[in-house]
């Protein structure tokens, strides 16, 4: 269906094309219009689009917080707070290119005999995977309180990982039924939203790139890790 509109539109006809999808929309659109409530915010090209739509023109935030009781899903768990903050804890939206991000995520579980997996995934500007990272919550019983307490884990992303750019966090969390019996799998998504919350990654002033493990700046890649070499 994708690659019979881009034919349509080199063959010089007009294609409204509506989606939350940069990545499809990079590829076959020429000319982007950005809407908010159903009102014109912005038009250009995609790639002046996605970051107007990631730069909290309209869009950006940088923490999610469900009032009380939650968001309930399933009557199995309840999100209370996703927010990404800076090494002290506290809340921040712009980081520099060396600097540890952390996401913090406040849950209560309200039964404790379902396996939840939660799967938190990157994009960059245009809605490419970056990467994603999981875990189950039994994985995590250690950090957990009495079940129906506040309880809350840390995602931490050390520094040297993303490029410049705006970075957009999507979380998705699966029910993968009792612990002795599958659940069906209609039932298995609770919760699924790509861009959920996103940061900023900046470079420093002057920053001097040395040693042996750092990288070239020349290069560019979706991210930019700090290895060692030996």
């Amino acid at each position: 269906c994708i690659q019979s509109m881009g034919e349509m539109g080199k063959a010089g006809r007009t294609i409204v094309f509506v989606s939350h999808n940069l990545a499809v929309v990079k590829n076959l659109c020429s000319q982007v219009l950005v809407l908010s409530n159903g009102a014109k915010k912005f038009l250009g090209t995609p790639i002046e689009a996605a970051k107007f739509y990631f730069n909290g023109k309209a869009f950006s935030l940088s923490s999610v917080n469900w009032e009380e009781p939650g968001l309930v899903l399933g009557d199995v768990i309840s999100l209370i707070l996703v927010k990404i903050v800076e090494k002290n804890e506290l809340e921040e939206k712009t980081f520099f290119l060396d600097e540890q991000v952390t996401i913090e995520f406040f849950y209560r579980l309200l039964d404790d005999s379902y396996k939840i997996s939660l799967i938190f995934s990157f994009y960059d500007e245009i809605g490419i995977l970056l990467f994603s990272t999981s875990r189950t919550l039994d994985e995590l019983k250690k950090q957990q309180n009495d079940l129906f307490s506040l309880t809350f884990l840390y995602i931490v992303i050390p520094g040297n990982i993303f490029q410049e750019g705006i970075v957009t966090v999507g979380l998705t969390i699966f029910n993968l039924g009792k612990f002795e019996k599958l659940i069906d799998s209609d039932s298995l998504a609770l919760f699924s939203e790509n861009e959920l919350i996103n940061f900023s990654m900046k470079e420093r002033d002057n920053q001097k790139i040395e040693g042996a493990g750092s990288f070239w700046r020349g290069q560019k890649g979706k991210i930019r890790p700090l290895v060692e070499w030996k």
